[in-house]
């Protein structure tokens, strides 16, 4: 099984769902639709305005206007199940303090 690290997203502006799961960037939606990502999910982000929007339904928002917007856990979960890679998230702390 292939094994990734990833550092935690700084980003203060970050798009949460009601129960605080974390969406994934736009950068990030954009990569899991080319890697084929074509699971049901909530929130989409509109490619003119790379802006995060909540759908009327479940649904795959991949298209030639939106990329769908999974949590962090759902893509964490589809890179598992369809592609068999595991991730492993790590934090580093600095000389000060902070993350």
């Amino acid at each position: 099984m292939q094994e990734i690290c990833l550092k935690p997203n700084k980003n203060k502006d970050k798009m949460t769902t009601e129960k605080e799961l974390t969406l994934v960037s736009f950068e990030l939606a954009e990569l899991l639709k080319k890697a084929g990502f074509d699971w049901r999910c909530k929130f989409f982000y509109l490619l003119r305005t790379k802006k995060p929007l909540e759908g009327e339904l479940l649904a795959d928002y991949n298209n030639v206007l939106y990329s769908s917007a999974p949590t962090l856990d759902l893509a964490q979960k589809w890179l598992r199940d369809v592609h068999n890679i595991s991730l492993k998230y790590t934090t580093q702390m600095s000389m000060t303090g902070g993350f």
